[in-house]
């Protein structure tokens, strides 16, 4: 299959893969069954995926090839390579989206040879019954590590290996998860029974790796901002010994309740209403607990944002606390002389027009790194949108600076969202280099290739090892790049970037002993990896639990401004004036549903199900039963089963406060 430079295909390009030994040993190893390939960013991942395509390709000649990413971007880049490399037609390497009409995309999945999708378009159109897998050969699933717990890859895995012939599932990640249990649940879920690791160490990988230089800048905070920080800790306190004294908290030392321990407690707490509890009790601990973790978000912003930042999330409060609807845990809270005094601490520290001590440093780094080399691109990393956006406006006021954000799609009030087709064409600027640096949010860690980038910047810490791995691998990719990582001493940033490294380490150990384990076991079965997962000492597992945050959390609840927003409008779900109601023309769409079923299926039972839903375990079951499932965006109910019966499906904590504040 390889020439003396070159792979040779009848399915390839002359001339467009470079044969490496690594690459060509790990296509080896794939062939043999399931694969989870982990490869350091860089040092094409993809490539592999685009071998093991052309011999499933020429193993199968009627079959299609499926291949994964988690976004819009990643699906693009994909579409560009396989293009690049394949030698086939090019309308037969096909990317699917939401915006091709359903119809539409019943036809291209008939005609592609390598179809390119996110897993919700594939997810929606198995559950729609639109595409069957029985002819894919292969299912590659790109940033594999985000197979678990309800994402869409683990759905369509598990139908993909109902359904192919012949099935072969190849996942690629460059940081899987730093825990067992999390490298386990990606194994079982895409049924790997092989895991393919290389480091940047190992002999065969070393020669193709670019030499990315890591520095550490430690920042000392002022004294107004640890004026705040102390008088913040301090109401914090108060709300921990509260929890304390309920039984929901063993310590109420702020030090040692982390925001992990905080984010548990919700769920914990809300489960007790089923039980008939004191609800006088269990409101006041969701009312400490929802203080506590605002009190933590604050002083999060303060340690590692700035003082704009800080000011925003205050305003935010006050705007809201002056709402009909305002809770009066709110109200109590930013009347306590601990927010009053810091809001006016922050006030005279912004009219001194002093943002965060990180921001100097960041200044100076920039410019050093232009004036030395003028065509560098750069790239720096913060959790927040408003970090960004302020960021951003800095840099651009700076001589020679062309410096644009990088955000999600999701919109607020003043803050409008990139869409996807934004995120392109702004990438793209940034290769062109219309602009010389981005400041982005987490939607520019995962998966781009960005080559052209120099230097990248951690504004802030994560306590994450994969979004540490992903962030640090936008540099070093084809020439050698530099990161500088801005620590404010005494803070989050410190603890998050300990907990990074340390679950950084781990993860590699973990990746070497299974890889190991792996080439040992011939056969490798599913139950074999379980095998191998459970004969961990106890005492690692212990340690892992004590150590730090689990990944999944820290994903899920990084503590945006998004996620914090959507934490609260559940806690204090409020009764709506306004009740929804269907429309005639929903109600024609409705009845054109149950009037015209799916030609060459009538005896099939039909349900149509709220768009909200499609990402639930129901609808998933449901789809492996024998109905047509529809989709639609329902104002009322979440399951229609007739023009007369109509489902809403509520949790026991929702279906009490319904009934509380009176929807019920």
């Amino acid at each position: 299959m390889s020439g003396e430079k070159y792979i040779r295909h009848k399915y390839l390009k002359p001339n467009a893969i470079e044969a490496r030994l690594y690459q060509q040993t790990i296509f080896a190893e794939t062939l043999k069954g399931n694969t989870l390939v982990v490869l350091p960013t860089g040092l094409g991942k993809t490539i592999i995926l685009a071998l093991l395509a052309a011999k499933r390709m020429e193993q199968y000649p009627d079959s299609f090839i499926l291949i994964l990413a988690p976004t819009k971007p990643l699906v693009e880049q994909h579409l560009k390579t396989f293009r690049k490399v394949f030698n086939i037609i090019e309308e037969e390497i096909i990317m699917l989206s939401g915006a091709i009409l359903p119809e539409k995309r019943v036809r291209l999945w008939r005609q592609g040879q390598i179809i390119i999708a996110t897993p919700q378009i594939v997810e929606n159109d198995l559950i729609n019954g639109r595409v069957n897998l029985k002819r894919c050969s292969l299912l590659g699933v790109d940033e594999a590590h985000r197979a678990v717990g309800d994402y869409a890859y683990v759905y369509v895995a598990k139908q993909y290996m109902q359904q192919a012939a012949h099935p072969l599932i190849l996942g690629i990640t460059a940081s899987p998860g730093s825990d067992q249990t999390k490298i386990q649940e990606v194994c079982k879920n895409l049924a790997i029974r092989r895991v393919e690791t290389r480091m940047e160490t190992s002999k065969d990988v070393k020669p193709y790796v670019q030499k990315t230089e890591v520095e550490w800048v430690h920042i000392e905070l002022p004294e107004k901002f640890k004026r705040i920080k102390t008088l913040l800790e301090r109401s914090l306190s108060q709300k921990l010994k509260q929890l304390k004294s309920l039984g929901w908290l063993e310590s109420a030392n702020v030090s040692s309740v982390s925001r992990r321990d905080l984010l548990k407690l919700p769920p914990q707490i809300t489960k007790q209403f089923d039980k008939n509890e004191n609800v006088s009790e269990i409101y006041a601990a969701l009312g400490a607990v929802g203080s506590a973790i605002r009190l933590t978000h604050a002083l999060e912003l303060l340690e590692t944002q700035g003082i704009s930042s800080l000011l925003s999330y205050f305003d935010k409060m006050q705007q809201e606390a002056r709402g009909k609807k305002a809770s009066q845990n709110l109200l109590r809270l930013l009347q306590e002389n601990a927010l009053i005094v810091s809001y006016d601490i922050a006030r005279q520290i912004q009219s001194e027009q002093v943002e965060h001590p990180k921001i100097p440093a960041l200044i100076k780094i920039v410019q050093e790194t232009i004036a030395e080399h003028p065509t560098s691109r750069i790239l720096v990393f913060t959790q927040y949108r408003n970090s960004a956006k302020k960021l951003a406006e800095i840099l651009n006021s700076l001589e020679n600076i062309h410096a644009s954000r990088f955000v999600g799609q999701a919109s607020k009030a003043g803050d409008k969202g990139f869409s996807q087709k934004k995120q392109l064409e702004v990438m793209q600027q940034f290769r062109d280099g219309v602009y010389n640096c981005l400041v982005a949010t987490s939607v520019g860690e995962e998966g781009l290739d960005v080559s052209e980038c120099d230097l990248v910047v951690f504004y802030d810490c994560v306590p994450s090892a994969i979004r540490s791995i992903q962030r640090r691998g936008r540099t070093g990719r084809k020439r050698a790049g530099k990161v500088v990582v801005l620590i404010t001493k005494g803070t989050r940033d410190e603890g998050y970037f300990w907990a990074a490294r340390y679950k950084e380490r781990r993860m590699k150990q973990n990746l070497r002993e299974l890889a190991q384990y792996s080439k040992q076991q011939p056969d490798l079965q599913q139950r074999s990896i379980e095998d191998f997962f459970a004969a961990a000492s106890n005492e690692q597992r212990i340690e892992e639990d004590a150590v730090s945050t689990e990944e999944q959390i820290d994903e899920l609840f990084i503590l945006s401004d998004e996620a914090l927003s959507k934490f609260e409008a559940e806690l204090e779900q409020q009764t709506s004036s306004t009740q929804p109601s269907f429309s005639s023309e929903k109600k024609a769409e409705i009845a054109e549903v149950f009037q015209a079923p799916p030609k060459g299926s009538p005896e099939k039972a039909i349900v149509i199900v709220d768009t909200r839903e499609a990402k639930s375990g129901i609808a998933k079951e449901l789809s492996l039963f024998d109905l047509n499932l529809s989709l639609m965006q329902l104002p009322i109910g979440d399951y229609i089963l007739s023009s007369r019966v109509g489902v809403e499906r509520k949790d026991v904590a929702d279906f009490s406060q319904s009934i509380i504040d009176g929807r019920l």
